[in-house]
């Protein structure tokens, strides 16, 4: 049963403050005495049909800002990383990339099709116009098992356009979108009777994020934690705030050379990988989206060439593809695991993948995002903080995106210009978890009585000092910035989808919650 009224240990703030020039920004927190309550749960979903209804209407609306009069937009919903098409089999010697994930195996096909221009519409449905190949007949199929299971949906801004028109209209990378996890934390909160709930990780949602066949909308990435298992791993050299059985929380900056992982029968030293370098012939080497920004100010996108190379892209805890001779493609989700071709036995793994620190260190929960703020009660945030844990913000030039960067892609590379919602959680001196939220509103959507102007990330961070904040970790804001207090809304939320006094809640993939002592 929902509780009536809060427990004792929690409490929750609004407060407004005022600048000089006029402008104001307000700041709700929620804390809870305990931080041993705190759970991070990755992979929260909502039904099917909101989850795909909500994603196609984001579609149809970044279509149109693109200049598309008459978008055409097909979402589905996909499986986990974890479901394969097929075990790992590395008798193959070609150099093709091998799709072990079934997401990525259907992406491509629908993909595929939509730029054959080889179908039609028909009662709102995608078919394979002429069936010819036997490529054609599969695709066919493919489109009636994730119609029976009710996965798919093709949306239309004018249903009536000319099939030619819509074949102008309908671009196969931007707007054929595979769906993760996402849910609301509103719902999340009340289907699991948690006090406190809020919004964590950064996830893939602008439309250079998912340009990989391995990615989903949706997906949060970086290292977290969740009853000692660590879930994903972290990516970029970023800050985590960490939490030990015994009560002890320390926030520290943590990449893949601190994990060692359990990989095709073997157990790999992380450490003793080059990481995000162009390493020796045949040597090992792990490779984010962070590859290439050191050494030509730029992202590579792809591993080097390299015939004694076999590479395996692992996303999360699970190997979804593989590929030798190198020239793999590095999701933004994910990394690249780069072996000697000859130091791996021939034969068939499962693409199962786990990991643990390397120093022993043992968390019962953790989150990464970045920057950090605050360390024992000092601002840690610098100048540069966001290059020293690899931020890179897309490059567009002339109207056309040059270079798909790190994600966040769209991260102001500032601390002190760009006012948002922001989010950040810490401990205090006390022992209270904390949960602090800036308000704000999408830009052009403020309503005439005036509204919360948002931080900058400097100004953040000196609310938390000033606050009693020991250490603090920024966390994932903009129009994702929530925080639910007893199944209510404690932010305002920034998203707005260009109706002014409108507030939507967004989904999201990853929550913080507080357990409610009873488990």
């Amino acid at each position: 049963m929902l509780a009536l009224k809060p427990d004792c240990n929690h409490h929750y703030s609004r407060n407004r403050i005022h600048r000089q020039d006029g402008s104001y920004y307000d700041v709700v927190e929620a804390t809870a005495l305990d931080p041993g309550e705190v759970e991070f749960h990755k992979g929260i979903s909502a039904s099917r049909d909101l989850k795909l209804d909500d994603v196609a209407q984001l579609r149809m609306l970044k279509a149109l800002s693109r200049g598309i009069e008459s978008p055409v937009a097909l979402v589905w919903d996909a499986y986990g990383h974890y479901e394969a098409t097929e075990p790992i089999d590395l008798q193959y010697q070609g150099t093709d990339l091998i799709y072990v994930s079934k997401n990525a195996h259907i992406t491509q096909h629908l993909r595929d099709l939509v730029s054959s221009h080889n179908y039609v519409i028909y009662e709102g449905n995608l078919q394979v116009k002429t069936i010819k190949t036997e490529k054609d007949a599969k695709m066919q199929e493919l489109l009636d098992m994730l119609y029976r299971e009710g996965r798919i949906k093709l949306v239309q801004g004018d249903p009536f356009l000319p099939l030619e028109e819509v074949y102008a209209n309908f671009d196969p990378m931007k707007d054929v979108v595979a769906v993760g996890n996402i849910g609301l934390p509103s719902l999340h909160g009340r289907g699991g009777n948690y006090p406190i709930v809020f919004n964590t990780s950064f996830f893939l949602f602008e439309e250079e994020d998912f340009i990989s066949e391995f990615s989903l909308l949706g997906d949060a990435y970086s290292m977290q934690i969740r009853e000692g298992v660590i879930e994903s791993p972290p990516l970029f050299n970023r800050s985590a705030l960490l939490f030990q059985a015994g009560g002890n929380v320390e926030l520290r900056q943590v990449s893949l050379h601190d994990l060692k992982m359990q990989a095709l029968g073997r157990t790999f030293d992380l450490s003793t990988f080059a990481l995000n370098e162009t390493s020796q012939p045949g040597k090992p080497a792990l490779y984010t989206r962070f590859f290439g920004i050191e050494q030509e100010s730029r992202t590579l996108t792809r591993t080097p060439q390299d015939a004694g190379k076999l590479e395996f892209v692992i996303i999360d805890r699970a190997i979804v593809g593989v590929k030798r001779g190198g020239e793999t493609e590095i999701p933004h989700n994910g990394f690249v695991l780069s072996l000697s071709a000859d130091g791996v036995e021939q034969t068939t793994f499962t693409n199962e993948v786990r990991y643990s620190f390397l120093d022993g260190s043992q968390y019962t929960a953790g989150i990464q995002c970045g920057p950090g703020l605050l360390r024992d009660g000092e601002i840690i945030l610098t100048q540069q903080s966001l290059k020293q844990e690899e931020f890179f913000r897309k490059r567009v030039r002339d109207g056309r995106v040059t270079d798909y960067g790190v994600v966040p892609t769209d991260y102001a590379e500032d601390i002190d210009e760009t006012r948002a919602a922001r989010m950040a959680i810490g401990v205090d001196f006390n022992g209270c978890l904390r949960v602090l939220a800036v308000e704000s509103v999408n830009r052009g959507m403020e309503e005439a009585t005036g509204e919360s102007s948002g931080a900058t990330l400097s100004e953040l961070a000196l609310v938390l000092k000033n606050r009693g904040y020991k250490h603090a970790l920024n966390l994932d804001g903009g129009g994702s910035a929530n925080i639910q207090y007893y199944y209510g809304h404690l932010v305002k939320g920034a998203d707005r989808r260009g109706l002014p006094g409108i507030t939507y809640e967004r989904l999201v993939p990853s929550v913080g919650v507080i357990r409610n002592g009873k488990r």
